[in-house]
């Protein structure tokens, strides 16, 4: 039974019906050896919870929340509705006309989250911040020999150029230390859209981690959306969108979003065969240089060649 239960990577659903025809779902944190302390996990509920009911106060397509139950020796969990529609990757969908809704309901979601401005984004005082604490406890974990042990020297050396990166990305440190800031979904893959029978999005789940960040950010087109033909190949859908929806600003952060979406995608991630491409693909979206990577590493090795850190591996 237990397996037949809906769950992701993180959470179980145990499904809950009524003699009227309601449904509701309990949603709980797996406990896992990769799980978070449960003072954490039981503050991501919270949070979890709250904002479900702020994008639920601007019309978002969420489920309602009915309880939270915040428990120190046992399982914590809340109760909500079970919405229609199923878990669909975007990249499997063949038909157009059913791609162009789902976009359209994107760009609905993202125009509602557009009206939700934050003055408060936890630890960090700014995107730039953020990037650059992160880019530094990396740096500072390969200096300490805990990652990367393979590649030290390369990742040490693209992460010391992210920085530089991130400075160009935001410029201004001071103009970029305050509000507004706006919700992200921690992932956008496309598997917490529902899809209803009708190819409308039914509903927008799994708001667990979800951050608060710049625009530039907040508003990148969603993973889903990447190399999937005439939508990425020279094609801007979701902007588009947009734009008939009298939401320039918004298409602008799309249309111009690509190294903002890149960089995640970089900082402390999974050293791989495709590792450099990806950060090729953004030195070349930032600073307009195509280069090969043995010919970057030369230059970088001399570039930083006066980096404490740097010095240290070597």
């Amino acid at each position: 039974m237990w397996n037949d239960l809906p769950m992701g990577g993180t959470n179980v659903h145990i499904p809950i019906e009524f003699d009227d025809g309601a449904e509701w779902l309990v949603r709980l944190p797996q406990s896992t050896s990769a799980s978070p302390p449960k003072v954490l996990a039981d503050q991501s509920l919270s949070s979890e919870v709250c904002t479900y009911r702020l994008l639920k106060s601007v019309g978002i397509k969420v489920p309602n929340i009915y309880a939270l139950e915040l428990n120190a020796t046992s399982p914590s969990y809340f109760l909500m509705d079970r919405l229609p529609g199923k878990p669909t990757f975007f990249e499997v969908i063949q038909d157009e006309g059913a791609k162009t809704k789902i976009i359209d309901d994107v760009a609905d979601c993202f125009i509602a989250i557009s009206t939700l401005p934050l003055a408060l984004r936890g630890p960090f005082s700014s995107a730039r911040a953020k990037h650059l604490a992160c880019i530094e406890m990396v740096l500072a974990r390969i200096r300490g020999g805990y990652e990367y042990v393979e590649a030290a020297e390369e990742v040490y050396l693209i992460h010391l150029e992210l920085i530089e990166i991130v400075k160009i990305l935001y410029p201004h440190a001071a103009q970029d230390m305050g509000p507004p800031f706006f919700l992200k979904h921690a992932e956008s893959k496309g598997d917490n859209w529902l899809i209803d029978d009708s190819n409308h999005i039914s509903g927008f789940i799994d708001w667990e981690w979800t951050e608060a960040t710049s625009p530039q950010e907040a508003f990148v087109a969603p993973e889903a959306f990447i190399d999937v033909g005439a939508f990425y190949d020279g094609s801007n859908a979701l902007a588009d969108a947009l734009d008939r929806k009298a939401r320039s600003d918004l298409a602008d952060f799309v249309r111009n979003g690509k190294a903002y979406q890149r960089l995640p995608f970089l900082i402390g991630a999974s050293f791989d065969r495709d590792y450099y491409n990806m950060f090729a693909a953004l030195r070349l979206l930032v600073l307009g240089e195509a280069m090969e990577r043995e010919r970057w590493l030369e230059k970088a090795r001399m570039k930083f060649a006066a980096d404490a850190g740097l010095m240290e591996l070597q």
